[in-house]
């Protein structure tokens, strides 16, 4: 299970995902794999589902960011036939190694593709990609892979639009442990990108990210007392 969140900020746009895979063979050997990636200087693109087809995503799109045409509608539009191209790709093999065929939600990629659209005064945006279907332009937030429910109930509460992007990124890192709490597949050491409005991205160092992992544990543990304190003081 993953999952990755990408959220609006008073400046931009902070994108997080996880990086914990786990085996499906004994489900308890873990393995990391980076969900959330830069593919040029100004665009984040993540993904939830198939892990081998998701970092075949991501390795076209770095291809594809490489190219003359960098605009964010146009990598938006890449990402769509990359998907839609996989989603055949694996399906024909599927049916060829004498599967029974494999349905779209166990082939199929949700994805985003988070960068700034030089046709809105390079304001970061947000873009929801899914196999076959259409790309919808996200204006709050968007969260991917099966925990997303449960991550998108605590952002509700937590997350603020008012706060800049470096005040807001360690509330993601309590989002992810919050929802690692309750999907033991959702974990380790969280790759964080700031996107800020006409600017670039830039990812916020594994040892930060470490050290609000390890604060956000003691804060959540401490929650309830705490809560339970200033309640009873009224």
């Amino acid at each position: 299970m993953t999952f990755v969140l990408a959220a609006r900020c008073r400046d931009g746009i902070v994108v997080a995902g996880d990086t914990r895979v786990i085996e499906e063979r004994d489900m308890t050997t873990e393995a990391v794999q980076n969900k959330v990636v830069a593919i040029n200087e100004h665009s984040v693109v993540g993904f939830a589902g198939n892990r081998y087809l998701g970092q075949r995503f991501i390795e076209r799109m770095k291809e594809a960011a490489e190219g003359e045409n960098q605009t964010l509608p146009a990598l938006v539009g890449k990402a769509e036939d990359v998907l839609h191209e996989l989603w055949k790709k694996y399906a024909k093999a599927r049916g060829e190694n004498g599967s029974d065929g494999e349905s779209q939600e166990e082939s199929g990629l949700e994805t985003i593709v988070v960068g700034l659209d030089a046709s809105q005064g390079n304001k970061a945006q947000i873009y929801f990609v899914e196999t076959n279907l259409m790309p919808d332009q996200v204006d709050r937030a968007q969260f991917l892979g099966g925990a997303g429910r449960t991550g998108e109930g605590a952002l509700a509460v937590l997350w603020d639009e008012n706060l800049t992007v470096e005040e807001s990124w360690p509330l993601a890192v309590v989002t992810m442990k919050l929802v690692g709490s309750r999907h033991y597949s959702v974990g380790g050491i969280p790759d964080i990108y700031l996107l800020r409005d006409g600017s670039g991205h830039s990812k916020v160092s594994s040892d930060k990210v470490e050290h609000i992992c390890k604060k956000a544990e003691e804060v959540l543990k401490g929650i309830p007392k705490y809560v339970c304190s200033q309640l009873l003081a009224v």
